[in-house]
């Protein structure tokens, strides 16, 4: 696991989220409240305390070449580009679908052509664009549609709200924050970090003020959690105005169950960060944990993670 990228504050009245590298600018008060599937097919549901405001499914198309394989063995193949450029087909080929990992595949390109296809046929569909993503309304329904990489993904609104274009303006930069492939940038309410391929969401908690993601792998070999508390301020406020406030370091060994358990561990403590690294044994294997503990004045919430490698 490695820090959050750095990014620009978001306007006022929105929050940062991030799901599976999936990256969204989204409105305060839009939480939340379904969740499903993992990287390659899934999908997201927020609401408001009036209605649902945005779902967001994403889908891997089932035969997924390899872009390499697809350029060497389809050499007569017309690009999709421009006709003009240099006559070779397998020039061609490479000028239309550069190797990156923002670029969609063929596979997933396909599955938007017969989405679009399916969604164009209803009566009274209309088709635009808007930030690099294909628009469809249909009565009370705006779906945006947008191939990344080897994904199809979907954005649907049951209603016509004012932050159409700054969500999908935002998703067009930000959809994959990581510039290593192999790490995927989450944050949900201030439980943020990249997070490596091999592990896979297990568990999550989004109690009033506490968030907390866990993820692991098969054989359990590595461990990482992920969790925010808000209100940092008042969490480390002193019991009496004669006190100085809490450091990160005493506020964790009183309000961490694994900390008051290993008292033991060491500290490495600066104003806004403390990092705490401890030895176990479990079944008979040692296993090193590394806790970080941040201080996030701005929105006013203490970030924390916990790694564990056998």
């Amino acid at each position: 696991m490695t820090h959050p990228p750095p990014q620009l504050p978001p306007p006022p009245g929105f929050q940062r989220f991030a799901w599976n590298g999936l990256a969204l600018l989204l409105p305060e008060d839009w939480n939340l409240h379904f969740h499903r599937g993992d990287r390659r097919v899934g999908a997201l549901v927020f609401v408001d305390l009036v209605a649902p405001r945005l779902e967001l499914r994403w889908q891997t198309p089932h035969r997924l070449w390899p872009l390499d394989w697809f350029q060497k063995s389809r050499t007569t193949t017309e690009p999709c580009g421009s006709a003009a450029g240099p006559t070779d087909p397998q020039s061609k080929l490479k000028d239309s679908y550069p190797k990156n990992d923002f670029s969609p595949s063929p596979a997933a390109a396909r599955k938007l052509s017969r989405t679009l296809s399916r969604l164009k046929k209803r009566t009274g569909t209309q088709v635009t664009s808007l930030a690099g993503w294909t628009q469809l309304q249909h009565d009370d329904t705006l779906t945006l549609l947008r191939v990344h990489g080897h994904l199809v993904i979907e954005l649907h609104w049951p209603r016509n709200p004012q932050h159409i274009e700054t969500i999908a303006t935002d998703f067009a930069a930000c959809a994959l924050l990581a510039a290593n492939t192999t790490d995927r940038y989450w944050n949900v309410y201030g439980a943020a970090g990249l997070v490596s391929a091999n592990l896979s969401l297990a568990d999550i908690s989004m109690l009033p003020g506490a968030t907390r993601l866990e993820f692991g792998t098969r054989w359990q070999r590595q461990h990482l959690t992920l969790g925010s508390f808000s209100l940092a301020d008042r969490l480390l406020r002193p019991s009496s105005p004669a006190e100085e406030p809490l450091t990160l370091s005493q506020w964790a060994k009183k309000n961490v169950p694994f900390l008051q358990k290993h008292p033991n561990a060491q500290w490495t403590e600066i104003p806004t960060e403390t990092l705490c690294t401890l030895t176990t044994r479990r079944l008979l294997r040692r296993q090193r944990h590394t806790l970080t503990f941040r201080l996030d004045w701005p929105t006013n919430r203490i970030t924390w993670s916990h790694q564990v490698t056998v």
